[in-house]
């Protein structure tokens, strides 16, 4: 049995590993791939508690996964990283909106402050922006529980770290690594190089990334653009280490992305319609010719992977980062300061307006044009060494965090006379030239910002070399200036016949013109106008706790005792017109977490390492997206935007297992399991019930939430295993890797109409590399049984413009896990002779 070192020992190689670590390059501490011992199990260094110590020595639920495990298993896409985290969700539904999902919590665009803040090189970034890209990473960390008093932005659930590799002083070396794959016709190559510029001082890196294929695989039945995404980036980092005591580490990075998408649909398509009579619309039921069933497409199945849409949605990003880390140690204390800046160029998106393909050759994009999309992250914190000997140790820091963004939604409205002539009858089948005259935008301007100051304290007391006590509080003011600003452009739309003037249209009274597309029928001018403003500008403030107790009951075996609380606001309910004020803005959220942990190191081959925990939460910000309400603007029904919430009382319950083992020589083996279940508290919440008809008066229909209901968008139970096998070969070395991901039944509640099915997929990797470990070449198959599995699935509802004339789609929007993809990787690292 691996026998513990002492307290005194475990402190100091802490304050060792903690000065390893100053610059934040935790790159450095993961050896040069030919040292690495891929049969056994290493100690892995974590700054979970923001200095770096063996993960069996933090009394904290984390998980670490080391960049060279991310190039092993060939993941360019952060979504990835789920497979090898259990109870950790992270999908992106384009190429620029994330879901995250940690112990049951769920954040999306929209709800306000990140429920699970991710950080790059310790300053919290937008997710979505993030997320784009992955590459020349050192180590990415997942950690469990209660943040608010650790790191910047508070959080109950958790936190996602990624730090980048950081330049040494060693000697010029770099990497090249790549990967082919079909099925989705996607390619990736990648590189960095290390160059010491001034002995000791000062060295540089330089990486980047070319990522192409065909995005999700979904192709349109209805188009012949096929789906794209392409990602470029580089990177350059410098590290300047002027005195032994400074550290100072910069890194800038440019990312850009587009990608052309479609949305996944399911189902036997349109049902048809017999002609209608004419009921003199808008007064009574508009005339309807008869089409044919399916004329919008065919009967697609999920296995299909197929959108009906005539053209793709566009997304298109431009992204700079930078981060400044600098790090001091100077009387006995370190004072370190963290900055970070991310500008998002403008550069208008486009969601198409009919993906059900309603009106058949007309499909149009309903635009998002985004301004200035900055982020800013700046904190200074003062921490005293961990030196044996000493009762106390404490952090004190002051964070600020600002956001700005100018966004506006361009929607499209097909007004009477669109379809054609609704006296006489209307068609599904595009007349352009109607269209072209008889459509109305309806731009949005969201200008959103965040300002928010901390400042926070840690104690950390000695109890005994066996026990510790750690409290911290965190001060919060946070201030969110909102306005949302929605107009309409001017249009027209048919009105009346001109022989309900006496023949004469300009007898209609001002605004009334003869129809250029129907003789003997006048048109109405809609005119432009401006609509209610929203101002919102609210100075909150808040004050959270963390308290936690841990003691070594032997000397392999950390128990740990939790508890901390949490508060964040939300955003407005962006690009939801005509939402009443009462709805658009909801009440921030609190939340109160508790926790227990036990640590243990069995021998040097096993470790086990488990938590229960349970989170109570007050107005818990919950998303309730394609929800039905009455848009007061229009006067029309319409549906919620994903970026919809709701305030709901909860309670989170659950259990986390990690497992590292090395049952045989040459076997690596890790095992996660996260069971997590949200329960409501009662009260209500946004519903569909038809009994109810929408209107001025009646603008969302709320249902009862029963206690006790289910509220997971996220499956309840979740497992990986995934385990690396060496073969020693004469010449060369073999290897055996595979990831196995389980996911249980999801309830899906407030982001789909339908429960998902559980799921394996199981990805297998084999190949061979060099004794030394300067080249890796192998066959990799990601989800490699082609597991097919509906993750969501939601009604579509294309406007109140298109399906209130023609009725039932026919088809679900559907999301679906990633089809099989095959294919071949190689890394090759050099280093100067």
């Amino acid at each position: 049995m691996r026998r513990k070192e002492s307290s005194n020992k475990r402190h100091a190689r802490q304050f060792r590993s903690r000065a390893a670590v100053a610059s934040l390059g935790l790159a450095t501490l993961c050896v040069p791939v030919a040292a690495l011992a891929e049969s056994q199990l290493e100690e892995v260094l974590v700054t979970a508690r923001r200095t770096a110590e063996n993960l069996q020595d933090v009394p904290v639920s984390a998980q670490a996964i080391s960049g060279k495990k991310i190039q092993d298993l060939g993941i360019v896409n952060i979504t990835e990283i789920s497979k090898l985290a259990a109870g950790l969700t992270l999908t992106m539904s384009d190429s620029s909106t994330p879901t995250i999902i940690l112990r049951g919590v769920r954040w999306t665009p929209g709800s306000g402050t990140p429920a699970v803040p991710v950080y790059l090189n310790e300053n919290s970034f937008d997710p979505g922006q993030t997320f784009l890209s992955m590459y020349d990473i050192g180590q990415i960390e997942v950690l469990r529980g209660p943040q608010g008093t650790a790191r910047g932005a508070p959080s109950i659930s958790g936190a996602i770290t990624m730090t980048t590799q950081r330049p040494d002083f060693e000697d010029i070396h770099g990497f090249v690594s790549g990967l082919l794959a079909g099925g989705r016709d996607h390619k990736s190559i990648q590189g960095g190089i290390n160059v010491p510029l001034i002995d000791d001082k000062l060295a540089v890196r330089i990486a980047g990334i070319f990522d192409d294929g065909d995005a999700d695989g979904v192709r349109s039945v209805n188009a012949t653009q096929d789906p794209s995404r392409e990602v470029q980036s580089a990177r350059l980092s410098v590290t300047f280490q002027p005195i032994d005591e400074l550290t100072i580490d910069a890194m800038y990075q440019r990312l850009e992305a587009e990608a052309y998408v479609y949305t996944q649909v399911e189902g036997s398509g349109s049902p048809g319609s017999a002609a209608r009579p004419s009921g003199g619309y808008p007064f009574g039921s508009p005339a309807i010719q008869a089409y044919a069933a399916n004329y919008n497409g065919p009967a697609i199945g999920s296995r299909d992977r197929r959108a009906v849409q005539e053209k793709p949605d566009y997304r298109h990003n431009l992204v700079d980062f930078f981060t400044l880390n600098a790090s001091w140690d100077v009387l006995g204390h370190t004072l370190s300061y963290n900055f970070g800046s991310q500008d998002t160029s403008p550069d208008p998106s486009g969601i198409v307006f009919d993906p059900a393909n309603l009106v058949v050759g007309f499909d149009e994009n309903s635009t998002t044009a985004t301004g200035d999309n900055t982020h800013y992250h700046s904190e200074l914190r003062l921490s005293s060494m961990r030196e044996d000997g000493r009762l106390f140790d404490y952090d004190v820091g002051a964070y600020y965090h600002k956001t700005d963004s100018d966004l506006t939604f361009k929607a499209m409205q097909l007004l009477p006379g669109a379809l054609g002539n609704p006296y006489e009858g209307l068609s599904p089948i595009a007349n352009l030239a109607a269209i072209e005259r008889y459509k109305l935008y309806a731009p949005t301007s969201i200008q959103l910002a965040t300002q928010n100051y901390s400042a926070y304290g840690n104690l950390v007391w000695h109890v005994s070399e066996k026990t510790e006590v750690t409290a911290g509080l965190r001060s919060i003011t946070d201030t969110r200036p909102t306005r949302l600003a929605p107009t309409n452009e001017s249009g027209f739309a048919l009105a009346a016949p001109s022989a309900a003037f006496g023949g004469n249209c300009a007898f209609g009274g001002p605004g009334y013109t003869d129809s250029p597309i129907y003789q003997g029928y006048c048109d109405a001018i809609v005119p432009a106008a401006n609509h209610r403003v929203d101002d919102f500008e609210k100075k909150q403030k808040a004050v959270i706790y963390n308290l936690s107790v841990s003691h070594y009951f032997t000397d392999d075996m950390l128990a740990y005792a939790t508890t901390g609380s949490s508060w964040r606001a939300g955003l407005p309910a962006i690009n939801n017109p005509g939402m009443p004020a009462s709805l658009t803005f909801p009440k921030p959220e609190e939340a109160t977490s508790y926790e227990l942990g036990l640590k243990t190191t069995i021998n040097e081959g096993l470790k086990v390492n488990a938590a229960i925990f349970q989170i109570d939460y007050a107005d818990q910000l919950t998303q309730y997206q394609y929800q039905p309400y009455f848009n007061t603007t229009t006067g029309a029904p319409a549906e919620t935007s994903t970026a919809f919430f709701y305030n709901v009382d909860a309670q989170v319950r659950g259990a986390e297992l990690e497992v590292a083992s090395n049952p045989i020589n040459n076997l690596v083996l890790n095992t996660n399991l996260s069971y997590s279940k949200i329960e409501a508290k009662g009260g209500q919440a946004p519903c569909k019930d038809p009994s109810r008809p929408l209107s001025a008066t009646n603008v969302i229909n709320l249902c009862e939430v029963e206690s006790g209901k289910t509220l997971n968008a996220s499956p309840e139970f979740q497992a990986s295993v995934n385990g690396n096998y060496l073969v020693p070969l004469a010449t060369v070395d073999g290897y055996l890797r595979f990831n196995v991901s389980y996911q249980g039944e999801n309830p899906n509640y407030g982001a789909s109409n339908a429960k998902g099915k559980a799921y394996t997929v199981t990805d297998l990797y084999a190949g061979v590399k060099s004794k030394d470990g300067d080249w890796d070449v192998g066959l990799f198959a990601k989800n490699a049984f082609d597991r097919s599995a509906v993750l969501t699935r939601n009604d579509i509802i294309t406007g109140s413009s298109v399906d209130a004339f023609f009725g039932p789609s026919g088809y679900e929007r559907i999301s679906t896990i990633q089809e099989r993809e095959v294919g071949v990787s190689f890394q090759y690292n050099f280093a100067a002779k």
